[in-house]
């Protein structure tokens, strides 16, 4: 963080970023008895122009929570839709939820509901999807689980 890697802007596939960054959790999901899954439907091969390191980190980040956030087994959704302009990947976890009273303090720096987080990821997170021309959307119940949804302009195919 200290030293920001230069940007690389190019045409990248939405679904082949989403599953490296599943995969590098495939072994602790097994561990934990926690499925992830990703449902792509007729939507495989969406694109949009960005960094892929930079949006591996999104979902790395992102996916990392919602397993942080199950404490026993459960499920990932991952799935991915769009329309005329733009991309949406949704990741859902059926982990402990957030309370409503925290959810306006997502995104702040340093700010964080776990005993040993730093308050940075979804603070990152905010910023490289800000830099992507997209938006990030969270709803989340107590008890139920979390919905993040990224927006990300649609590179046309």
């Amino acid at each position: 963080m200290a030293k920001p890697k230069e940007t690389v802007w190019q045409v990248e596939s939405l679904f082949d970023i989403l599953n490296e960054s599943v995969n590098l959790f495939s072994t602790e999901a097994f561990k934990r008895k926690i499925n992830i899954n990703i449902y792509t439907g007729k939507y495989k091969k969406l694109f949009v122009l960005g960094d892929k390191v930079q949006l591996k980190q999104v979902f790395v980040n992102l996916i990392k929570n919602a397993l942080e956030a199950i404490n026993k087994s459960g499920e990932i959704t991952i799935d991915i839709n769009k329309d005329d302009k733009y991309v949406y990947t949704n990741i859902r976890d059926n982990g402990i939820g957030i309370p409503s009273d925290k959810l306006d303090h997502i995104g702040q720096s340093f700010f964080t509901s776990k005993k040993e987080g730093t308050g940075l990821g979804l603070m990152v997170t905010q910023n490289i999807i800000s830099s992507h021309k997209g938006k990030i959307m969270v709803k989340s119940k107590e008890g139920i689980g979390t919905n993040f949804t990224i927006q990300l302009p649609l590179y046309p195919s």
